[in-house]
Protein backbone atom coordinates (compact mmCIF):
# COMPACT_ATOMS: atom_id res chain seq x y z
CA UNK A 1 0.00 0.00 0.00
CA UNK A 2 1.34 3.29 -1.25
CA UNK A 3 2.15 5.74 1.71
CA UNK A 4 0.33 9.08 0.86
CA UNK A 5 2.33 10.56 3.99
CA UNK A 6 5.93 9.99 4.93
CA UNK A 7 7.45 12.41 8.13
CA UNK A 8 11.39 12.15 8.99
CA UNK A 9 11.88 14.89 12.08
CA UNK A 10 10.35 17.34 11.41
CA UNK A 11 10.16 17.18 7.58
CA UNK A 12 6.51 15.91 6.44
CA UNK A 13 6.62 14.48 2.69
CA UNK A 14 3.21 14.60 1.20
CA UNK A 15 2.81 12.17 -1.83
CA UNK A 16 6.63 11.28 -1.52
CA UNK A 17 6.88 9.00 -4.39
CA UNK A 18 4.49 10.95 -6.50
CA UNK A 19 6.88 13.80 -5.13
CA UNK A 20 10.28 12.23 -6.30
CA UNK A 21 9.37 11.23 -9.48
CA UNK A 22 8.09 14.57 -10.90
CA UNK A 23 11.29 16.03 -9.12
CA UNK A 24 13.13 12.99 -11.11
CA UNK A 25 11.80 14.05 -13.94
CA UNK A 26 11.74 17.73 -14.10
CA UNK A 27 15.64 17.65 -12.91
CA UNK A 28 16.48 14.99 -15.59
CA UNK A 29 14.98 17.46 -18.68
CA UNK A 30 16.70 20.53 -16.76
CA UNK A 31 19.32 20.61 -19.06
CA UNK A 32 20.30 24.48 -18.13
CA UNK A 33 20.30 24.03 -14.53
CA UNK A 34 17.27 27.32 -14.51
CA UNK A 35 14.41 24.82 -12.28
CA UNK A 36 17.62 23.96 -9.86
CA UNK A 37 18.38 27.95 -9.58
CA UNK A 38 14.86 27.91 -8.56
CA UNK A 39 14.48 25.31 -6.34
CA UNK A 40 17.70 26.50 -4.35
CA UNK A 41 15.67 29.98 -4.83
CA UNK A 42 12.33 28.46 -2.81
CA UNK A 43 15.05 26.50 -0.57
CA UNK A 44 16.43 29.48 1.40
CA UNK A 45 13.58 31.58 1.28
CA UNK A 46 11.90 28.78 3.24
CA UNK A 47 15.27 28.91 5.39
CA UNK A 48 14.19 32.78 6.08
CA UNK A 49 11.12 31.59 7.40
CA UNK A 50 13.21 29.19 10.09
CA UNK A 51 15.74 31.18 10.77
CA UNK A 52 13.13 33.79 12.00
CA UNK A 53 10.94 31.00 13.99
CA UNK A 54 14.15 29.82 15.57
CA UNK A 55 14.75 33.31 16.85
CA UNK A 56 11.24 33.27 18.49
CA UNK A 57 10.31 30.41 19.51
CA UNK A 58 13.77 28.50 19.89
CA UNK A 59 13.13 25.32 18.14
CA UNK A 60 12.40 23.77 14.44
CA UNK A 61 9.78 23.98 12.87
CA UNK A 62 7.41 21.41 11.25
CA UNK A 63 8.19 22.03 7.54
CA UNK A 64 5.40 20.39 4.83
CA UNK A 65 7.09 19.56 1.59
CA UNK A 66 4.66 18.83 -1.16
CA UNK A 67 4.69 19.16 -5.11
CA UNK A 68 3.82 22.90 -4.57
CA UNK A 69 6.63 23.67 -2.21
CA UNK A 70 7.78 23.96 1.39
CA UNK A 71 5.04 24.74 3.88
CA UNK A 72 5.80 25.74 7.52
CA UNK A 73 2.49 24.12 9.90
CA UNK A 74 2.48 26.87 12.91
CA UNK A 75 -0.76 25.36 14.13
CA UNK A 76 -0.67 25.32 18.10
CA UNK A 77 1.46 27.66 17.89
CA UNK A 78 0.06 31.39 19.68
CA UNK A 79 1.81 34.43 18.23
CA UNK A 80 1.14 37.81 17.83
CA UNK A 81 0.03 39.71 14.67
CA UNK A 82 3.38 41.38 14.05
CA UNK A 83 4.88 37.63 14.69
CA UNK A 84 3.27 36.34 12.17
CA UNK A 85 3.97 39.47 9.69
CA UNK A 86 7.51 38.98 10.80
CA UNK A 87 7.73 35.78 10.21
CA UNK A 88 6.22 35.76 6.93
CA UNK A 89 8.38 38.53 5.51
CA UNK A 90 11.32 36.59 6.23
CA UNK A 91 11.33 34.50 3.05
CA UNK A 92 10.67 37.36 0.50
CA UNK A 93 13.31 39.38 2.80
CA UNK A 94 15.99 36.74 2.54
CA UNK A 95 15.43 36.31 -1.96
CA UNK A 96 15.04 40.21 -2.18
CA UNK A 97 18.68 40.45 0.33
CA UNK A 98 19.96 37.52 -2.54
CA UNK A 99 18.97 39.86 -5.05
CA UNK A 100 20.48 42.36 -4.01
CA UNK A 101 24.12 40.70 -3.39
CA UNK A 102 23.47 39.38 -6.57
CA UNK A 103 22.75 42.83 -8.64
CA UNK A 104 26.02 44.17 -7.03
CA UNK A 105 27.96 40.99 -7.97
CA UNK A 106 26.76 41.18 -11.74
CA UNK A 107 28.26 44.75 -11.93
CA UNK A 108 31.86 42.91 -11.48
CA UNK A 109 31.35 40.19 -14.13
CA UNK A 110 27.92 39.38 -15.90
CA UNK A 111 26.84 35.55 -16.52
CA UNK A 112 23.69 33.99 -17.29
CA UNK A 113 23.65 31.64 -14.46
CA UNK A 114 24.15 34.51 -11.65
CA UNK A 115 21.33 36.58 -13.91
CA UNK A 116 19.21 33.56 -13.58
CA UNK A 117 19.91 33.51 -9.93
CA UNK A 118 18.92 36.63 -9.36
CA UNK A 119 15.75 36.59 -11.51
CA UNK A 120 14.78 33.31 -9.16
CA UNK A 121 15.07 35.25 -6.01
CA UNK A 122 12.86 38.16 -7.30
CA UNK A 123 10.36 36.26 -8.64
CA UNK A 124 9.75 33.92 -5.50
CA UNK A 125 10.54 37.39 -3.18
CA UNK A 126 7.84 39.03 -5.22
CA UNK A 127 5.18 36.09 -6.14
CA UNK A 128 5.13 35.22 -2.09
CA UNK A 129 4.33 38.67 -1.31
CA UNK A 130 1.17 38.61 -3.44
CA UNK A 131 -1.80 39.20 -0.64
CA UNK A 132 -3.82 36.27 -1.69
CA UNK A 133 -3.99 33.23 1.18
CA UNK A 134 -1.67 31.25 1.72
CA UNK A 135 0.88 33.22 0.17
CA UNK A 136 3.13 35.59 3.00
CA UNK A 137 1.98 38.43 1.78
CA UNK A 138 -1.54 37.91 2.91
CA UNK A 139 -0.13 37.48 6.23
CA UNK A 140 1.93 40.53 5.99
CA UNK A 141 -0.95 42.63 4.89
CA UNK A 142 -3.09 41.66 8.36
CA UNK A 143 -0.65 44.42 9.97
CA UNK A 144 -1.95 47.07 7.77
CA UNK A 145 -6.10 45.60 7.60
CA UNK A 146 -8.73 45.44 10.46
CA UNK A 147 -9.77 42.80 12.45
CA UNK A 148 -12.60 42.24 10.05
CA UNK A 149 -11.41 42.47 6.99
CA UNK A 150 -8.64 40.09 7.80
CA UNK A 151 -11.27 37.36 9.30
CA UNK A 152 -13.02 37.99 5.55
CA UNK A 153 -9.79 37.27 3.89
CA UNK A 154 -8.89 33.77 5.78
CA UNK A 155 -12.28 32.57 5.06
CA UNK A 156 -11.21 32.60 1.32
CA UNK A 157 -7.80 30.97 2.11
CA UNK A 158 -8.74 27.37 0.64
CA UNK A 159 -9.62 29.18 -2.96
CA UNK A 160 -6.84 31.71 -2.84
CA UNK A 161 -4.30 29.73 -4.61
CA UNK A 162 -7.46 28.05 -7.26
CA UNK A 163 -8.34 31.13 -7.62
CA UNK A 164 -4.77 32.62 -8.19
CA UNK A 165 -3.68 29.38 -10.68
CA UNK A 166 -6.74 30.46 -12.96
CA UNK A 167 -5.53 33.59 -13.23
CA UNK A 168 -1.68 32.77 -13.96
CA UNK A 169 -3.46 30.40 -16.97
CA UNK A 170 -5.60 32.34 -18.15
CA UNK A 171 -2.45 35.17 -18.62
CA UNK A 172 0.12 32.58 -19.99
CA UNK A 173 -2.53 31.26 -22.68
CA UNK A 174 -4.93 33.89 -23.49
CA UNK A 175 -3.95 37.36 -22.61
CA UNK A 176 -2.53 38.36 -25.90
CA UNK A 177 -5.62 36.79 -27.93
CA UNK A 178 -8.23 38.72 -25.07
CA UNK A 179 -6.02 41.61 -26.21
CA UNK A 180 -5.93 41.21 -29.77
CA UNK A 181 -10.00 39.91 -29.88
CA UNK A 182 -11.03 43.35 -27.55
CA UNK A 183 -8.59 45.58 -30.11
CA UNK A 184 -9.07 44.84 -33.55
CA UNK A 185 -11.70 41.15 -33.61
CA UNK A 186 -11.22 41.40 -37.54
CA UNK A 187 -7.49 41.27 -37.07
CA UNK A 188 -7.60 38.47 -34.40
CA UNK A 189 -9.83 36.43 -36.93
CA UNK A 190 -7.50 36.79 -39.99
CA UNK A 191 -4.29 35.39 -37.52
CA UNK A 192 -6.74 32.18 -36.72
CA UNK A 193 -8.03 33.45 -33.08
CA UNK A 194 -11.31 32.12 -32.56
CA UNK A 195 -12.68 35.52 -31.97
CA UNK A 196 -15.95 34.17 -30.45
CA UNK A 197 -14.38 31.56 -28.74
CA UNK A 198 -12.04 34.29 -26.68
CA UNK A 199 -14.95 36.60 -26.21
CA UNK A 200 -17.32 33.40 -24.62
CA UNK A 201 -14.11 32.91 -22.52
CA UNK A 202 -13.69 36.24 -20.91
CA UNK A 203 -17.67 36.89 -20.63
CA UNK A 204 -17.69 33.94 -18.64
CA UNK A 205 -14.60 34.52 -16.52
CA UNK A 206 -16.11 38.27 -15.67
CA UNK A 207 -19.58 36.58 -14.57
CA UNK A 208 -17.91 34.19 -12.56
CA UNK A 209 -15.94 37.20 -10.68
CA UNK A 210 -18.73 39.05 -10.69
CA UNK A 211 -21.20 35.86 -9.08
CA UNK A 212 -18.63 34.74 -6.53
CA UNK A 213 -17.82 38.76 -5.45
CA UNK A 214 -21.63 40.14 -5.38
CA UNK A 215 -22.60 38.87 -2.27
CA UNK A 216 -19.42 39.39 -0.20
CA UNK A 217 -18.15 43.39 -1.37
CA UNK A 218 -21.51 44.69 -3.02
CA UNK A 219 -22.44 45.70 -6.38
CA UNK A 220 -20.98 49.38 -6.20
CA UNK A 221 -17.68 48.49 -4.85
CA UNK A 222 -17.75 45.77 -7.40
CA UNK A 223 -18.70 47.51 -10.74
CA UNK A 224 -15.86 50.49 -9.56
CA UNK A 225 -13.25 47.47 -8.83
CA UNK A 226 -13.93 46.69 -12.63
CA UNK A 227 -13.85 49.81 -14.44
CA UNK A 228 -12.01 52.82 -12.09
CA UNK A 229 -8.33 50.64 -11.89
CA UNK A 230 -8.25 50.04 -15.78
CA UNK A 231 -9.23 53.48 -15.97
CA UNK A 232 -6.61 55.02 -13.77
CA UNK A 233 -4.16 52.93 -15.07
CA UNK A 234 -4.96 54.02 -18.51
CA UNK A 235 -3.89 57.54 -17.72
CA UNK A 236 -0.79 56.61 -16.65
CA UNK A 237 0.61 53.22 -18.03
CA UNK A 238 2.91 54.12 -21.36
CA UNK A 239 2.21 50.13 -22.68
CA UNK A 240 0.27 47.13 -22.20
CA UNK A 241 2.18 45.95 -19.20
CA UNK A 242 2.33 49.09 -17.22
CA UNK A 243 -1.07 49.14 -17.85
CA UNK A 244 -1.72 45.61 -16.45
CA UNK A 245 0.43 46.63 -13.42
CA UNK A 246 -0.86 49.92 -12.60
CA UNK A 247 -4.29 48.11 -12.41
CA UNK A 248 -3.94 45.87 -10.22
CA UNK A 249 -1.82 48.08 -7.99
CA UNK A 250 -4.50 50.64 -7.66
CA UNK A 251 -7.15 48.22 -6.93
CA UNK A 252 -5.20 46.84 -4.04
CA UNK A 253 -4.51 50.19 -2.81
CA UNK A 254 -7.91 51.50 -2.86
CA UNK A 255 -8.97 48.05 -1.02
CA UNK A 256 -6.32 48.39 1.52
CA UNK A 257 -6.89 52.09 2.36
CA UNK A 258 -10.57 51.77 1.79
CA UNK A 259 -10.98 49.25 4.19
CA UNK A 260 -8.76 50.75 7.06
CA UNK A 261 -11.10 54.18 6.88
CA UNK A 262 -13.81 52.25 6.87
CA UNK A 263 -12.65 50.39 10.36
CA UNK A 264 -11.81 53.63 12.17
CA UNK A 265 -14.40 55.75 10.47
CA UNK A 266 -17.34 53.49 11.04
CA UNK A 267 -18.47 53.90 7.28
CA UNK A 268 -19.48 51.57 4.32
CA UNK A 269 -15.86 49.78 3.35
CA UNK A 270 -18.18 49.60 -0.24
CA UNK A 271 -18.30 53.46 -0.30
CA UNK A 272 -15.03 53.91 1.42
CA UNK A 273 -13.32 51.73 -1.42
CA UNK A 274 -15.06 53.28 -4.11
CA UNK A 275 -13.83 56.81 -3.19
CA UNK A 276 -10.74 55.72 -3.22
CA UNK A 277 -10.60 54.81 -6.61
CA UNK A 278 -12.53 58.08 -7.71
CA UNK A 279 -9.73 60.03 -6.03
CA UNK A 280 -6.83 57.90 -7.36
CA UNK A 281 -8.64 58.33 -11.32
CA UNK A 282 -8.90 61.94 -10.33
CA UNK A 283 -5.03 62.19 -9.27
CA UNK A 284 -4.04 60.16 -12.27
CA UNK A 285 -6.13 62.10 -14.61
CA UNK A 286 -4.38 65.00 -13.93
CA UNK A 287 -1.39 63.71 -14.05
CA UNK A 288 -2.26 63.05 -17.35
CA UNK A 289 -3.05 66.73 -18.28
CA UNK A 290 -0.07 67.78 -17.16
CA UNK A 291 2.40 65.42 -18.89
CA UNK A 292 0.23 66.01 -21.37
Amino acid sequence: MMRHRFQYGPLVFRDPLLLCGTLYVLLYFDASGFLRLGLLAAFLHEWGHIGVYLALFGQFPVIEVTLTGFCMRTQGREMTLWQTALLAAAGPAVNFVLAGLWMLRLEQRATIRASAFLAANLLTGAFNLLPIPPLDGSKVVAVLLPDRAYDWLMRYERFGMLVLLAVIVLWIFYSNRLTLTAIHPQLASSRGIPVGLSQTLFTAAIAVVVTLSISSVGLLILNSLLVLPGASARNVARNLKQYHGFSVLFAFLAGVVGLTVSYYSGCSAGAAISLGLAVVFAVTFCLRKVRA
